[in-house]
């Protein structure tokens, strides 16, 4: 059967009651609607491809998803290239592989791939993934992976600057740096060029310029935390604690498990290479205080096995930005409305930078040893020929630090004693 298709036609088409219904166009010889059984209706062309004995059927698309004029004009394409000699169903294939590499190959994509198998293993982890997804996959993630130029780069970054955040700024390009050469990488296919980060400098290119952080909490901010966090209760009140008592990492101290720590005889907490920044194990000597703090929360510890947890031990602890929030709060109301001077903005890393600088105003601590306690990485000489764990000279560096700790959090001249520390913290 064959008739001038129209729109309004098409539309009125009833489903056979067996087979199929088969309309061609006389317009464009070869266009057919097809009706099935089912009501569905689709356009198809019948052609001959030059030098072949038998006749084709290339399927189109349902007639919902196009306008009859479009149809004619992906007809009058199939029917060229047969004329030409040319298998459609051939070019078809190839046109629907290249979309779907097209969808495959997205930043975003590609960028879920990065995370799941770079990202994942990192120690920062959740830090890191939530930066890319908030500053990389948000703005290119429908964009093919190789469409991402230089310029492109370079604009992202520029914008991040302008947001007042210097410093994200430079994680960010750190980020995607890593991300191309990942992605470049022999055996992957999403790149076949230098990557667009390869050549950008974040101090030439982007006007990033390093100043390290200089942020100092005084005498009476290390006292006000301590006394706040009193307020936050377990987990978090302790896992401040244990901050400002041992100098370690956010997140050293917020994943401790039950596992590293030897609370009964060597008293010492022993944190595994993978969990650590430089991936070499870390040995703190407990002080009594570290000790007695530990001991106090393993009588009520839950199944699982991180010390600080609100789930009981099966997950560590997490929400510091809201957390810290809670504790600034507390710190203002402990002031008084009368305060006339402010305390600077800090971080939660500003209390290990806080206890680095404590341990340096501490005559009887050798440099090294300030260093060790707060796992900073020696020369590679040092670490290829002294192999000394140094456990008495942190556990005396951290111990003197608890003492001069003590008499900020309570300067009266009877609180040079340790144990009212302690007792207070208890």
């Amino acid at each position: 059967m064959r008739k001038q298709l129209t729109e309004a036609m098409i539309e009125k088409l009833r489903p056979p009651a067996t087979g199929r219904l088969e309309i061609f166009d006389s317009i464009v010889p070869g266009l057919a609607v097809r009706v099935t059984t089912s009501g569905a209706k689709s356009f198809v062309v019948r052609g001959r491809i030059r030098g072949r004995p038998d006749p084709i059927r290339v399927t189109l698309c349902q007639t919902r998803e196009t306008k009859l004029s479009a149809a004619r004009e992906a007809a009058s394409d199939v029917l060229r290239a047969c004329r030409a000699g040319n298998d459609p169903r051939e070019m078809q294939k190839a046109t629907m592989e290249s979309a779907e590499r097209q969808r495959r190959d997205t930043f975003a994509t590609v960028a879920e791939d990065f995370i799941s198998q770079h990202v994942g293993k990192l120690r920062s982890k959740a830090r890191t993934e939530a930066e890319i997804r908030r500053y990389l996959i948000a703005p290119w993630g429908n964009r093919h992976i190789s469409t991402i130029t230089t310029e492109d780069v370079g604009k992202r970054i520029r914008q991040i600057v302008e947001e007042g955040k210097p410093q994200m700024a430079r994680l960010v390009l750190a980020h995607a740096k890593r991300r191309f050469r990942w992605a470049a990488a022999p055996g992957r296919s999403w790149i076949n060029v230098n990557h667009p980060c390869l050549t950008l400098s974040a101090k030439k290119d982007v006007d990033i310029i390093a100043t390290p952080r200089q942020v100092a909490l005084s005498s009476e901010h290390l006292r006000l935390i301590w006394t706040a966090a009193e307020t936050l209760g377990p987990p978090f009140g302790p896992f401040f604690w244990i901050l400002l008592l041992s100098g370690q990492r956010r997140s050293e101290v917020a994943e401790m498990r039950w596992g590293e720590l030897d609370l009964d005889r060597e008293q010492v907490w022993n944190i595994p290479a993978e969990r650590m920044k430089a991936k070499r194990p870390h040995e703190v000597p407990l002080t009594p205080l570290m000790a007695g703090l530990l001991t106090d929360l393993r009588e009520h510890r839950g199944r699982g096995d991180y010390v600080f947890s609100t789930r009981l031990g099966r997950r560590p602890i997490s929400g510091f930005s809201k957390v810290k929030g809670r504790l600034e709060k507390m710190i203002a109301e402990t002031r008084g409305d009368l305060e006339t001077s402010p305390l600077p903005a800090w971080t939660i890393h500003d209390i290990r930078r806080a206890v680095r600088t404590g341990l340096g105003a501490i005559p009887s601590v050798p440099h090294d040893i300030r260093e060790l306690v707060i796992t900073h990485v020696p020369p590679a000489l040092v670490q290829t020929y002294d192999l000394h764990a140094y456990r008495d000279e942190k556990r005396e560096a951290l111990r003197l630090w608890g003492e001069r700790l003590a008499r900020v959090v309570d300067p009266s001249p009877s609180a040079g004693n340790v144990l009212r520390l302690v007792a207070a913290a208890r």
